[in-house]
C-alpha cells in the first residue's frame, strides 16, 4: 500500500508519486483530498499550505486559482522541483489506466456537495469498483445511497451511533 508518497524520492501527495507507486507494484494507494474555497478537490493532507509550498494560508480558504499557482517545496534529496498540487481530477485520470485501487480520505469539513464532487470524478473515470472513500458515518450513508459500488471507509474522529451500523 502506498500512502501519500515517497518522502525520499518525490514530494508527498502528488500524481507523479502515485504513478511511482504503481510502477513499483503497489496494489492500493491512499491519499487525502482537501477542497479549495471554490469547490475544487485536490490531493492534499495538511490544513495549510505554509510548510509544504511557496504560499501561505488555510487550504479550504484558498481559491483554486491561488492553489494552482503554488509550487510544492522541494524536499531535500528529491528528484523533482517546481511540482504543483494535484487536482483530484488529474490524479484519477492518471490512475484510471492502471489496475491500482485508490483510497481517498476527505479532510476538512464534510458536506454532501463535496461527496457529490468526489463521486462525480470517480464515475467520470469509471473507477467506482476500484475506489474506497473515507468519511464520517453520515457521509458514508449518503455515499452508499448514490453509488453502491464505491468502497466505504470510516474516517477516525467521527461519532458512530447504533443506527449507523446498519449501512
Amino acid at each position: 500500500i502506498g500512502h501519500r508518497g515517497g518522502f525520499s524520492l518525490l514530494p508527498v501527495d502528488c500524481t507523479l508519486t502515485g504513478m511511482l507507486f504503481v510502477r513499483y507494484g503497489s496494489k492500493r494507494i491512499n491519499n487525502d483530498v482537501t477542497f479549495s474555497s471554490d469547490g475544487v478537490p485536490y490531493i492534499w493532507h495538511d490544513p495549510t499550505v505554509d510548510s509544504r509550498t511557496n504560499g501561505t494560508g488555510t487550504f479550504e480558504e484558498l481559491t483554486s486559482t491561488y492553489i494552482d499557482a503554488l509550487t510544492i517545496n522541494v524536499v531535500q534529496g528529491t528528484l523533482y522541483s517546481a511540482m504543483r498540487i494535484s487536482k483530484l481530477d488529474d490524479y484519477l485520470m492518471a490512475m484510471a489506466d492502471t489496475n491500482v485501487c485508490v483510497g481517498l480520505e476527505l479532510k476538512g469539513t464534510e458536506t454532501t456537495a463535496k461527496v457529490d464532487a468526489m463521486v462525480a470524478l470517480v464515475q467520470k473515470y469509471g473507477m467506482s469498483d476500484r475506489v474506497c472513500l473515507a468519511f464520517g458515518m453520515s457521509m458514508l450513508s449518503y455515499l452508499r445511497s448514490i453509488d453502491p459500488l464505491i468502497g466505504l471507509t470510516y474516517a477516525n474522529g467521527s461519532t458512530i451511533s447504533e443506527a449507523d451500523l446498519e449501512i
